[in-house]
């Protein structure tokens, strides 16, 4: 039985330069989010039973400038789909997997 992700908060803390995270995600049976949410605050559903089928991440401000944020999805049925980065959409969406886990990581540019 697949457990997926239903929703993610998603911050950066002790950073060496001002800015944050940005984030949205494809929710089974509704698609995209319309808009785009930041540090810390929910991604997805909560108590709906609707797991989250894709992820889009990108830093803000100075941080956007040094880093790169890199992203990958662990998704049911397939396993680990490729590594992307900034904004890039990690993804099985119209396919109906959940994604069960979540791999990030900031990389100097």
């Amino acid at each position: 039985m697949a457990l997926g992700v239903e929703a993610l908060k998603l911050s950066v803390s002790e950073a060496p330069y001002d800015g944050g995270i940005t984030y949205r995600s494809h929710v089974a049976n509704q698609g995209w989010e319309d808009a785009w949410t930041s540090n810390g605050r929910t991604t997805g559903t909560t108590g709906k039973s609707r797991h989250m089928e894709a992820l889009e991440a990108k830093l803000t401000g100075d941080l956007a400038e040094h880093y790169d944020i890199l992203y990958r999805v662990h998704v049911s049925n397939i396993g680990w789909m490729p590594r992307v980065k900034n904004g890039v959409a990690a993804c099985t969406t119209g396919r109906g997997l959940p994604i069960e886990t979540v791999k990030m990581r900031l990389e100097s540019k």
